[in-house]
């Protein structure tokens, strides 16, 4: 049986001519335990073929197929020439500026609101071309609104190199100056479909989408191409480690990407120059970050031995991709639970590469820089608001981290509280009680001077002992509880 609603895709075309449907009971036939209805579609008074079926429900629905039919002349009857298009007019008059470059009609203004649609053997598909000074360009196709529009602008574009005198060439080329910038730079949308926004905030958009070529799905942020950003990048296409989240591919673009839940407030830019975006293709990871994971585990509160060896574990890990990144010579700066995932297989992705520095970048004006302002307050080292720096900022940060996973933090005051005295290497007397291996790690980690610390590979190892050690003892005691 077929499954495809015709009914609402007529609806849908009906819906963007602004048409009225209705539908006709012509009668039925037959004896009455096998009968045949018949109905026909009437689209604007004009009656289509009729339908038939042996339920009016049927019947409905091959009416508004044969409808479709009628409309789109599928089997390839159609020419380009006798669809009804929507025309795109290049407004003369008006100096194209970036403020009134939209995102969507690209300093044009549509003779019809609504694109035209119609509907192939693959489905719908959208088809646009542009006008100017009465001459009208090859058609547009696209699955969407705006990949019609940047096709038609696109022909438009390319027809007007090849062909205009000289003057007319200047001519079109002023009005397409804000439009070229944009035809040309739209690999978002011709490289991945099945676009679906995961979060946005002060660093920009993620959004979860499909590399068509490959595939596969992938994480793609888009920010605004700043000297931190392509920091990051720099960064990222340089490491290559299972814990670390995984680089592809960056491009920039004069547009951002805009979706559904796209508003004003979104397009804010401190500049007076037309801002470009970086797109940066990664792996996409689980939504849960280390933050989600550590409040479950608070909420849940599951036997502290069932807790230390998930915790052991994802420290390690961690500390895994710290200390490869620390063996490329370069300096995290933001580790929180905040920028660290997990990939699909469950294991640790450190992300965030946007304060990341070199630990070689050991001029004057680098180590100005690096004192001021360079991550997250709370996990801050007492050395960065002030002094020099070096790796060891990262293990400082490791410590708290470390802590968190182990220990049941309630939010508001009390949790603000404890947070402070870990700093100071002030613990909990349960906690020292109940981790005493774990607590001896984590203090050297938060030591105030930063040459008392490990090393990130010294840290690996110890950690490597304490699970080893855990899981002995683990043994031991389920051991004597069956004896």
């Amino acid at each position: 049986m077929n499954t495809v609603n015709y009914i609402g895709k007529l609806n849908e075309y009906a819906n963007t001519r602004k048409s009225e449907v209705s539908y006709e009971d012509v009668g039925s036939d037959g004896p009455p335990h096998d009968k045949v209805f018949y109905l026909r579609a009437v689209i604007d008074g004009k009656a289509y073929p009729s339908g038939e079926g042996k339920t009016k429900k049927e019947a409905k629905q091959n009416a508004a197929k044969n409808a479709l039919e009628s409309l789109s002349q599928l089997g390839h009857q159609d020419s380009v020439e006798s669809v009804r298009y929507c025309l795109i007019l290049v407004e003369r008059n008006e100096k194209p500026t970036w403020a009134n470059c939209l995102s969507d009609v690209f300093l044009v203004i549509l003779t019809e609101k609504q694109c035209s649609r119609s509907f192939s053997s693959n489905g719908l598909y959208f088809l646009y071309k542009l006008k100017i000074d009465n001459k009208e360009y090859p058609v547009g196709e696209g699955n969407s609104i705006k990949k019609a529009q940047q096709k038609a602008a696109e022909l438009a574009w390319s027809a007007l190199q090849e062909h205009l005198l000289t003057d007319v060439q200047l001519h079109a080329r002023n009005h397409f100056s804000c439009l070229n910038n944009v035809v040309f730079a739209c690999r978002f949308l011709s490289d991945f479909n099945s676009i679906e926004r995961l979060g946005k905030g002060g660093f920009g958009r993620v959004y979860r989408a499909k590399n068509i070529l490959l595939k596969h799905y992938r994480a793609v942020k888009i920010v605004h191409s700043t000297e931190k950003a392509l920091r990051e990048v720099t960064a990222l296409s340089e490491l290559h480690h299972r814990n670390i989240v995984r680089y592809y591919s960056c491009w920039t673009e004069d547009r951002r990407y805009e979706d559904d839940m796209s508003t004003s407030t979104d397009s804010y830019y401190q500049s007076n120059l037309p801002p470009r975006y970086l797109y940066i293709e990664m792996e996409l990871c689980d939504s849960k970050t280390l933050r989600k994971w550590i409040k479950e585990q608070n909420k849940n509160t599951p036997p502290d031995s069932q807790r230390r060896q998930q915790s052991l574990i994802i420290a390690q890990e961690i500390v895994s991709g710290v200390e490869y990144i620390h063996s490329k010579d370069l300096i995290h700066r933001d580790l929180k639970p905040d920028n660290i995932m997990f990939g699909k297989d469950k294991e640790v992705k450190i992300g965030d590469f946007g304060l990341v520095t070199s630990e070689n970048d050991s001029n004057d004006e680098n180590r100005m820089q690096r004192t001021k302002k360079t991550g997250t307050k709370s996990y801050m080292a007492p050395e960065q608001s002030g002094t020099n720096y070096d790796q060891k900022v990262d293990v400082f940060a490791l410590g708290l981290i470390f802590f968190e996973l182990l220990w049941k933090l309630f939010p508001g005051m009390e949790r603000a509280k404890i947070f402070e005295d870990i700093r100071s290497q002030k613990f909990p007397k349960e906690f020292s009680k109940t981790f005493p291996q774990e607590r001896k790690i984590i203090h050297s980690m938060l030591c105030a001077n930063p040459e008392d610390r490990p090393e990130a590979k010294q840290l690996k190892a110890e950690l490597e002992t304490c699970t080893q050690t855990s899981s002995v003892k683990k043994n031991i005691h389920q051991e004597n509880r069956t004896v």
